[in-house]
């Protein structure tokens, strides 16, 4: 008879690293710990689908890459987007160590070099900036979340898909009205997209009298048709917000002339997650 527990069991996935998420539970909308979330290593079934094209295009490959290697998180699609980019990192570091290797072209005399980077410098970065989650205009608060990762997956497919269009077909077009047509029909889309994405940031606004409002159709309809002046200053904050959490320069020198320039890491999965 066969043993029914296997003393393979005894060497299962250990986490390598415990976090605390940079929104610090805040503006979760599901049951997440705050601190100390356990970080796992990748598996090779992760390692694989990280190489689908399919599941990386519609996000998938991100929400099964962080319920297998973060497992109290339960659904990913629910993180804050200024958690996923550190989680990634995190992830990158419990796999592959702390050392990430990218190559690029000097700034000055465009020799390549390669260059190893400190994927701990990633973390510390998101865990020094503070995301602004309030506007005040004339004596209007308006509270701001960061977008859910639902939310901003959507948003890039979106953006990506009209841009190209636009390069792919509409740029190829002779010159004529139709063409221009077309161009002002793109270009107004991303500008509405980019208008719904800052007003789905305003969950509340609290007025000058203290009463309160959090249901996103009247939110909407007072950014829309109220004094331009609420809306710029919430696009400057949301946008300065998302340079915060951005991913972080690294300085480098050129081995070739010794000059000094600054390469950012993207997060692309064939690079970001490559061995070495």
């Amino acid at each position: 008879m066969e043993n029914e527990i296997s003393p393979l069991q005894k060497y299962k996935r250990q986490p390598k690293l415990y976090i605390d998420l940079p929104s610090q539970g805040r503006w979760n909308s599901q049951d997440a710990k705050s601190t100390e979330v356990a970080v796992y290593s990748m598996t090779a079934g992760d390692e694989i689908s990280l190489k689908t094209p399919d599941s990386l295009y519609s996000g998938l490959a991100t929400v099964n890459l962080i319920k297998s290697c973060l497992p109290e998180i339960k659904d990913p699609w629910l993180l804050p987007s200024v958690d996923v980019d550190y989680i990634l990192s995190a992830i990158r570091l419990a796999s592959y160590g702390d050392s990430l290797g990218i190559s690029a072209p000097c700034s000055s005399c465009s020799e390549v070099n390669e260059y190893s980077l400190d994927v701990q410098k990633i973390l510390d970065h998101y865990t020094s900036v503070k995301y602004q989650d309030q506007v005040r205009v004339d004596d209007f608060i308006f509270d701001l979340r960061p977008l859910y990762y639902k939310e901003a997956n959507a948003l890039q497919k979106e953006s990506f898909y009209t841009q190209r269009i636009l390069i792919q077909q509409v740029q190829q077009m002779p010159e004529n009205d139709e063409k221009q047509d077309m161009l002002n029909e793109l270009y107004e889309k991303l500008n509405t997209m980019t208008k719904e994405t800052i007003m789905t940031a305003v969950y509340k606004i609290t007025t000058p009298e203290g009463e309160t409002e959090t249901q996103h159709q009247f939110i909407r309809n007072f950014l829309e048709n109220n004094e331009g002046k609420f809306f710029k200053e919430i696009r400057k904050v949301f946008e300065n917000n998302n340079k915060l959490f951005a991913v972080p320069d690294f300085e480098v020198e050129c081995g070739s002339c010794g000059s000094n320039f600054k390469i950012t890491p993207t997060m692309d999965y064939a690079s970001f997650f490559a061995e070495g």
